[in-house]
């Protein structure tokens, strides 16, 4: 799924974030992606078709009340997802090329991406919901991922002549949940640094205001992405006027008696605060035109 993401440039001199901006994939990066998963597919193919053991990627399709979910939370934005009770890949490519320019499309990809969940390695073949594969694993990067360096060694040893080699073994299955723990914690360190370093930058802009919009309500507050950085920040639940409020899970929205937000509303925020230590960014809602706030750069 295309998302445009918080990319952070980092000045060698000084070790400092200078800007952060939001930016997708180039078509240089899809073209060898592309070509990774061919190359993973291919190898995948190749070790189901004898027999062979493997540490596969399998990507569970959502369940039908997720998809349901989705289809209630397109239909609040005015876009009809078409899929009916169940989803398929090619139903995924054509809904994510309907929202992809659209306003709401931020937060239409973070619902997304939930409802999707994560894939996960085990030795039991199985299809990559999420790529349209029906068998997938990762072969193209054994320098940085053990998965790949467990399906290198097996490779090796059936082209060294090694028959002895048994698919769905116990402990390859053992180190396929130990590789699954492992990349779990690994994401969210990498995230919880990234964050870091997006509030030590949004540190120097204390004041300023932005344009973005909403992502996800909470119960503290709301979720509010800002436009061209890709940043994520807080609107918290008793900085809203006219409250107090009451989170509406049903129509992704919060509401009081007097006002509503919703997500995929456009909102003008100031940056208030940040916490870099855990790598939070307070946001409040703007005064209307006030010109005491500027207006943050590239908005």
């Amino acid at each position: 799924v295309g998302r445009d993401e918080a990319y952070v440039s980092v000045d060698p001199a000084t070790r400092e974030p200078p800007r952060v901006e939001a930016r997708g994939d180039p078509e240089a990066h899809r073209l060898v992606e592309r070509l990774m998963v061919a190359a993973n597919e291919a190898v995948a193919a190749w070790l189901v078709a004898r027999g062979l053991p493997g540490v596969f990627r399998v990507h569970e399709p959502p369940t039908p009340e997720r998809v349901e979910l989705l289809a209630r939370f397109a239909h609040n934005f005015g876009i009809e997802a078409g899929f009916g009770p169940s989803l398929s890949p090619r139903g995924l490519a054509a809904f994510e090329a309907q929202v992809r320019n659209s306003v709401v499309a931020p937060a239409i990809r973070t619902v997304l991406g939930k409802i999707l969940g994560p894939a996960r390695y085990t030795v039991h073949p199985g299809p990559h919901f999420g790529l349209a594969a029906p068998l997938y694993l990762h072969f193209t990067s054994p320098i940085r991922r053990y998965a790949d360096l467990l399906v290198h060694r097996i490779l090796k040893r059936f082209l060294s002549g090694d028959r002895g080699l048994i698919a769905g073994d116990a402990t390859l299955e053992a180190l396929a949940q130990e590789i699954n723990a492992a990349a779990y914690r690994a994401t969210k360190a990498e995230n919880e640094r990234h964050r870091m370093i997006v509030a030590r930058w949004l540190s120097g802009h204390i004041g300023e205001r932005a344009q973005g919009n909403v992502v996800g309500v909470k119960p503290f507050g709301l979720i509010v992405q800002l436009q061209g950085t890709g940043v994520t920040g807080t609107v918290a639940m008793e900085a809203l006027p006219e409250g107090p409020y009451k989170v509406d899970e049903a129509n992704f929205a919060v509401a009081s008696r007097a006002r509503r937000f919703s997500v995929g509303d456009p909102l003008e925020v100031v940056i208030s605060g940040t916490n870099e230590e855990l790598g939070r960014v307070e946001l409040t809602l703007a005064a209307e035109k006030n010109p005491s706030e500027p207006l943050m750069p590239g908005q």
